[in-house]
């Protein structure tokens, strides 16, 4: 673990854990590397683990999917986090190895198939700040929470300028921290900003 990264929580596994995905032949077509789509059977919704899934672990689950059939079944919880596809927090991740739909293993795993001569020099992990930890940890609901918290504290510092600008501002917040603010919410801090503008 790097000296910057916060410890990860009892219980839970450690960044460069290795996810395996359980039954991973039924996923499978295509019998090469990268494979251009995977099967995902229409009996999931009458399964009661994935039904018992919140939205967010359900579409987390087919992130991890996707990557993993992308990464030849060699996948870490630190390269999920570094792909940024979407909101990878533990206490989703948690859910869909007690659901079971995946294991942890703190030994890497042997690719799913034959290497290639494809396994090449990969660049080295970029490092996760303690703010990725934080956000890793976080639930929905915090990051949603900080979110409007953070925007706030942007609006009431708004030197003034179009509102276009004012948005592409929120929609960087809403990418770093994996959460999404309402319309009505943006309104409210539009004009919020424009009362409290110190570029006039």
């Amino acid at each position: 673990m790097n000296s910057d990264e916060v410890p990860t929580p009892e219980g839970y596994p450690d960044w460069d854990h290795w996810i395996i995905v359980r039954n991973w032949d039924r996923f499978q077509h295509y019998k090469n590397r990268n494979p251009r789509w995977i099967k995902v059977y229409a009996q999931l919704l009458h399964d009661p683990a994935f039904i018992r899934l919140s939205p967010a672990a359900k579409g987390l689950l087919l992130v991890v999917w996707l990557a993993y059939s992308q990464t030849n079944g060699v996948l870490s919880i630190r390269d999920l986090h570094d792909m940024r596809v979407a909101a990878i927090r533990y206490p989703q991740l948690m859910s869909l190895n007690y659901a079971g739909f995946i294991d942890f293993s703190a030994s890497k795993p042997l690719a799913t198939k034959k290497e290639t001569e494809r396994e090449t020099e990969k660049e080295s992990p970029s490092p996760l700040t303690d703010q990725d930890a934080q956000r890793l940890l976080m639930t929905d609901a915090e990051a949603e929470h900080l979110l409007r918290q953070r925007a706030f504290e942007f609006a009431d510092d708004w030197n003034g300028g179009p509102s276009s600008v004012f948005d592409e501002h929120l929609d960087m917040l809403e990418r770093e921290l994996h959460a999404q603010l309402r319309n009505s919410e943006r309104y409210v801090l539009w004009d919020h900003a424009r009362k409290h503008d110190h570029g006039g």
